[in-house]
């Protein structure tokens, strides 16, 4: 597996593009990639967005998917929102099962996510 993690600043996103078949130490070395970028896009915008490609990605096993809903839940510095962009229809259908939460979407391509994650009109409002 492959996981590339970078930040866009000025846009307040992590990209991360993860290929292949995961494993639970990949999850873990994408959590803390995830949360320094987090940390450094907070500090600028107080908010960060996460954008999640997996091209040539299949459907995960059930121990590395219970990983990401756990890290979802779990994390100190939480994304708004989430988008994953998956090719695979049997993935995205398994990402809605795992993670079902009005801030995270499954999209077929990075325009259509891209696009929601810049509508702020869909932002979640600060408390």
């Amino acid at each position: 597996m492959a996981c590339d993690v970078s930040i866009e600043l000025e846009r307040g996103r992590i990209r991360a593009d993860m290929s292949g078949f995961l494993s639970l130490s990949d999850v873990a070395a994408f959590a803390r990639d995830e949360q320094e970028g987090a940390r450094e896009i907070i500090r600028h915008k107080g908010y960060f967005d996460l954008l999640v490609q997996t091209p040539g990605a299949k459907a995960q096993g059930q121990d590395v998917m219970g990983a990401f809903q756990q890290l979802v839940v779990r994390s100190p510095l939480k994304a708004r929102r989430i988008a994953i962009v998956a090719a695979s229809p049997l993935l995205r259908m398994q990402i809605r099962r795992v993670l079902p939460n009005d801030h995270i979407k499954a999209f077929e391509t990075v325009v259509e996510a891209d696009a929601w994650l810049d509508d702020m009109s869909l932002a979640p409002q600060p408390a």
